[in-house]
């Protein structure tokens, strides 16, 4: 184990400090640095751990350039009982906060004070092999798995090369009155839905996806069923099947 203090020259990479731990007991808690911050009074700000980088002036960055860096090196098979990654955030305890609208998160990424990025977060499969590009899992009480709030000149931009499908919710489970996609209510509060399932006529219909009364006339139901398939327009609160002469 290394503890140093140097400067950083022009020599080459220098470290501050730097810790080597080899795990030598089985099955034992090991952490290079364990901190814990107890707060039971009013403080300001806090953080258990702050790091911060500025730049400035005329430079060139032959490489690259982070505020923090998590590094995780797989070379082996390895069997792990529980989570493994490059980085775990944790938020517990059942106590009520009160922030700001939308403030008490596990997780912030912000770009502040005038900055100019391309992206807020950038998400990268590189030479590698992921199943999910992004994993939400729910066993407890979420009201919505991804919003999308403020001013934006495209909501959602699906620029990839897709061998399946752009979107698809083949596996997705829909409870009586509701619906794959909905709409804006624009219509006297009422929702404009597109929705698909076996349903054959008005009644059918009207059972799967909700009571006329919520469903703007112009919604789309698509009948899918083995040679008998048809689409159905709502019309004067009616299902009507869309027909050619």
């Amino acid at each position: 184990m290394v503890d140093g203090s140097v400067s950083a020259g022009d020599g080459g990479m220098r470290d501050s400090r730097y810790w080597s731990i080899e795990a030598k007991r089985p099955a034992q808690p090991l952490s290079s640095e364990d901190w814990n911050i107890a707060i039971a009074k009013q403080v300001k700000d806090v953080y258990v751990i702050q790091t911060e980088m500025d730049v400035s002036g005329t430079t060139t960055i032959s490489g690259e350039a982070y505020a923090a860096s998590f590094y995780l090196d797989v070379a082996d098979t390895i069997t792990c009982d529980s989570r493994m990654g490059a980085l775990l955030l944790t938020v517990s305890g059942s106590g009520a906060v009160t922030a700001d609208s939308s403030r008490f998160n596990v997780a912030h990424f912000n770009a502040v004070g005038g900055s100019d990025v391309d992206n807020v977060l950038y998400l990268g499969v590189l030479g590698a092999t992921a199943t999910n590009a992004i994993y939400i899992e729910n066993t407890g009480t979420c009201a919505t798995a991804i919003k999308i709030a403020g001013t934006y000149t495209t909501g959602i931009d699906i620029a990839g090369t897709f061998t399946v499908a752009g979107i698809s919710m083949n596996s997705a489970t829909f409870a009586a009155g509701d619906n794959e996609i909905e709409m804006r209510n624009n219509v006297g509060g009422d929702k404009t839905i597109i929705a698909s399932g076996a349903a054959t006529d008005d009644a059918g219909i009207v059972t799967a996806v909700g009571a006329d009364a919520d469903i703007a006339d112009g919604s789309l139901y698509m009948s899918c069923t083995d040679s008998g398939g048809v689409l159905f327009i709502k019309k004067d609160d009616v299902w009507t099947a869309i027909t050619t002469s």
